[in-house]
């Protein structure tokens, strides 16, 4: 167990192993659904605090078991309380699908296909990652020019695709 600046232990929830501000932050995160706000919420944070300092440490803080296992209890209960299951869901798409087709409106019961679709993981939007790379790479011509060997090409493509992807990595890590 840490020891704060003042030199007192962490309080500990009743009967747990989650202290009391990790309780503040997973409940934070719950609601929020941003690991950053959490932690401004539940944390002693300075109001010049850099935000990506702020990530870090909110980022360790998701990333300790206890408070990880909390996140996952919290999320259940909320599913549980408000009764929402994959099947439910799928279940009141179909209704909405029926209906804009019994009252002849094509665009909604295809919006209920779609929705039901990516409800099971049969379409993922990529197009946010598909955006950032586009904006940061030329389209390169499929054929290679004349004078560059095959080998060559390979290696320019090789290179041209990592900065790409460290790219992307880097507006992921900054929308975060």
């Amino acid at each position: 167990m840490s020891i704060n600046e003042r030199g007192d232990k962490p309080k500990r929830k009743r009967g747990s192993d989650i202290t009391v501000k990790q309780e503040a932050f997973a409940l934070a995160y719950v609601e929020t659904g941003n690991a950053s706000e959490a932690y401004r919420r539940a944390y002693d944070v300075k109001p010049d605090a850099k935000p990506e300092g702020i990530w870090v440490d909110a980022c360790k803080t998701l990333g300790k078991p206890n408070v990880a296992l909390r996140v996952m209890q919290l999320k259940e209960q909320h599913a549980k309380r408000h009764d929402i299951t994959v099947d439910s869901l799928t279940d009141m798409l179909v209704s909405d699908r029926e209906l804009a087709r019994k009252v002849e409106e094509p665009k909604a019961a295809i919006d209920a296909v779609m929705a039901i679709a990516k409800l099971h993981g049969k379409i993922i939007d990529k197009v946010e990652a598909k955006s950032q790379v586009q904006a940061s790479v030329s389209v390169a011509s499929v054929d290679r020019p004349e004078r560059e060997t095959r080998e060559a090409w390979i290696a320019r493509r090789q290179r041209e695709l990592a900065a790409a992807a460290s790219t992307v990595g880097a507006a992921a890590r900054t929308t975060n």
